[in-house]
């Protein structure tokens, strides 16, 4: 079995890069594992489209720069530029190269957590400022001192404070209280008898939603920003996760906290206890059998849907 001699780092990137984001033929929809970002693709692009001439656009959490090659190349002006920031210096330097190749100019990279940019100012202020499937990464919920909303709110506060007038925030992100995923990671600490990490995790979940699905960071960013009040907008999305097998699934179940970050072998009967709950919750997951001709015909789907929240600044 493929995951029994794995450390937990690769049994992660083999349930996400090989299974998650695996590469499609089809350019529109990129990746055979996710729907997710071709669901949001058309709303990102809109968006790139209005930007002013030399646009300045802060990723945050960019990853390697897959942004850059979907979208950004294809519609952003020549004369745009770029703050970056991603911990993994690998990805950081692949996002660099990327953005380079398309002859896009870096303005500022910050190899580090964002939490660690929050006392910097960006050289100049941003038209755009991309954060997508990266505020999962913000709250540390096995520490003691857990408390999402106040996390969320110093890091949409840190963006908002970033933006130009009429700039925008799109921030992309799983709904935690629907998808799957989410739901995985939840039954996994139950069935561990660890109560107090089912309680933060539900707890983040309904923080999430609250603050920006609900809109309920409208009302901070007014306060600190009277003379810029946010204009919010909200998207929901059905999106899917796809995989040739139900063990597939399983292994992409526990990308949302199931694996910790480290060189230790991974332990199997994790992903026995995934595989156990798609089974078990297949009917309230949506499990069920793509019949589309396509790529995904007959591949195993299950729902995972994601939430935009576009944040645009008030003009005084």
């Amino acid at each position: 079995m493929e995951f029994g001699q794995l450390t937990n780092n690769e049994a992660y990137l083999s349930s996400f890069c090989k299974r998650v984001m695996k590469p499609s033929l089809e350019p529109l929809d990129p990746f055979i594992g996710n729907t997710q970002r071709k669901d949001f693709i058309p709303l990102l692009s809109n968006l790139i489209k209005q930007l002013p001439d030399k646009p300045h656009v802060f990723d945050v959490g960019g990853g390697n720069g897959e942004m850059v090659d979907l979208i950004l190349k294809k519609n952003i002006p020549n004369s745009a530029y770029f703050t970056v920031v991603e911990p993994n210096s690998k990805m950081l330097q692949e996002y660099i190269c990327r953005l380079e190749k398309a002859n896009i100019r870096v303005n500022e990279s910050f190899q580090s957590p964002v939490q660690d940019v929050y006392r910097k100012n960006l050289q100049k202020p941003a038209d755009l400022i991309i954060a997508v499937h990266m505020i999962y990464h913000l709250v540390d919920w096995c520490n003691s001192n857990f408390t999402p909303d106040k996390e969320l709110i110093e890091f949409i506060k840190f963006l908002y404070s970033q933006l130009k007038p009429r700039g925008r925030i799109f921030l992309a992100f799983a709904d935690d209280e629907q998808g799957y995923v989410g739901q995985a990671t939840v039954d996994y600490y139950r069935k561990k008898h660890d109560q107090i990490i089912v309680d933060r995790l539900n707890l983040l979940y309904k923080s999430q939603n609250q603050l920006l699905a609900a809109k309920g960071i409208e009302e901070y960013l007014t306060k600190e920003w009277p003379m810029h009040k946010p204009k919010l907008s909200i998207h929901k999305f059905d999106s899917k996760f796809f995989g040739e097998t139900k063990d597939d699934l399983s292994a992409m179940a526990l990308i949302s906290g199931i694996i910790p970050f480290n060189e230790q072998p991974f332990d199997i009967n994790k992903l026995f206890c995934t595989r156990q709950f798609i089974e078990e919750n297949s009917e309230s997951i949506g499990l069920k059998q793509e019949l589309e001709p396509g790529e995904r015909q007959y591949m195993w789907k299950s729902c995972q849907p994601q939430v935009v929240c576009v944040i645009e600044k008030g003009e005084t």
